[in-house]
């Protein structure tokens, strides 16, 4: 028949030639239970990668404050509020900044330390870090700027300089947040939340 090798270039062009995909490994093998030595290993590791972050905005905040102390002793006395403002709020800023140093992966866990105390450290960085990055977070520091904005263009007439503590304030805020490294918050939810598979066929086990 004439048409049977038209049929067949058609059906050899509708056969798909390419090996069927590759399916993902089971999330499960990325999501084993860690060891105590590994836990630790990786909280160290965590460690490492936030001491940059956290020193470094210290230091900057620190600075900040510093330089806006100089400018307030600096200025005239008509122009010194604003400046004296912006010293107080960065300096807050520092010790905020320094008081949730012992609960950040910055020091790292204690040589040895039990199970139970790596998770519950842990879970207290975790517990950091999801507020650091929180609405929260961003409401306090964009209201901080505000309140420190309308201080200097209602009460003290600085309308310039309301602007610019209102930006820089909100800027530094938003900056700080969005940099904190998140290591420690997946580290957190693979311990909390781990899958293992069983040999009769998928048991899911929740391991804190």
């Amino acid at each position: 028949m004439a048409y049977c090798p038209l049929m067949a270039v058609a059906l050899s062009l509708s056969v798909d030639p390419s090996p069927p995909p590759v399916e993902p490994a089971p999330a499960a093998a990325q999501l084993a239970p860690l060891t105590d030595e590994s836990l630790s290993a990786a909280m160290r590791e965590n460690g490492r990668q936030t001491q940059g972050w956290f020193w470094s905005w210290g230091a900057l905040l620190a600075a900040m404050s510093a330089t806006q102390l100089a400018l307030a002793v600096a200025a005239p006395a008509d122009q010194k509020g604003p400046w004296a403002l912006g010293a107080g709020l960065y300096g807050a800023g520092v010790l905020v900044h320094l008081a949730f140093a012992p609960f950040s992966p910055v020091f790292g866990p204690a040589d040895g330390a039990a199970r139970a105390d790596l998770e519950g450290a842990l879970a207290k960085q975790a517990w950091v870090a999801r507020f650091t990055r929180s609405w929260a977070a961003h409401l306090i520091g964009i209201g901080s700027g505000v309140a420190m904005g309308a201080i200097a263009w209602l009460e003290m007439g600085r309308p310039l300089d309301a602007v610019f503590l209102l930006v820089t304030a909100v800027a530094v805020t938003e900056l700080k947040m969005w940099t904190l490294p998140t290591g420690v918050i997946e580290l957190h939810d693979r311990v909390r939340v781990s899958l293992a598979v069983s040999g009769s066929g998928g048991a899911v086990r929740v391991q804190w």
